[in-house]
């Protein structure tokens, strides 16, 4: 089964044979087949490995001055759901006996989507958001200033003065952050 879909799991695999996942996986492992994890990959340029030097070593920096530094930071996300459904990268595999560096196409042609924004601080999860489809810099900002603000109000007022604000390196977060008048919401490091 598993040489026509590898992608199955030991579960499906186990179900359509009428044994238990355990056996399937004992026999996969006799067969010398490991689960290979996809791996999703953003295209890096020669500029970004400057960048993550520095962010390496001033994030080595604050957690010698401050243990607890990771907990002071506003970690966030956006999720974008589509029409394809949700491909969960964590529990998909692809069994076989080397890697055979396994990619997933996806159709962009025709659907829709839905973006979701979600931050975690230390031990507060703030509530989600739901972003325009196509996110500009001006778009950011307005979530810096005026929404976000409103999202975090459950996290203390003690906890919000020590912390700081996790952007990546998209463009309209690049732009939402530089901003001046955006300083006293998102400190710079």
């Amino acid at each position: 089964m598993l040489a026509r879909n590898p992608t199955l799991s030991p579960r499906t695999t186990g179900r359509h044979l009428g044994v238990s996942h355990s056996l399937v996986l004992t026999i996969l492992h006799d067969d010398g087949l490991y689960p290979y994890c996809y791996s999703a990959m953003h295209h890096l340029m020669e500029r970004d490995r400057p960048r993550r030097l520095e962010y390496c070593q001033r994030m080595l920096t604050s957690l010698q001055q401050d243990p607890d530094f990771v907990g002071h930071i506003l970690w966030t996300d956006e999720a974008q759901f589509t029409h394809e459904g949700i491909f969960n990268w964590h529990n998909s595999h692809y069994w076989h006996q080397g890697n055979p560096h396994v990619t997933r196409s996806r159709g962009l042609q025709a659907g829709w989507s839905i973006n979701v924004w979600r931050g975690i601080l230390g031990t507060w999860l703030v509530e989600p958001y739901l972003m325009p489809d196509t996110l500009t810099g001006r778009m950011y900002a307005v979530f810096l200033r005026e929404i976000l603000p409103a999202l975090w109000e459950d996290i203390p007022l003690a906890v919000r003065r020590v912390m700081w604000y996790q952007h990546d390196g998209a463009p309209p977060r690049y732009i939402g952050a530089d901003h001046r008048d955006l300083d006293h919401i998102s400190p710079q490091w």
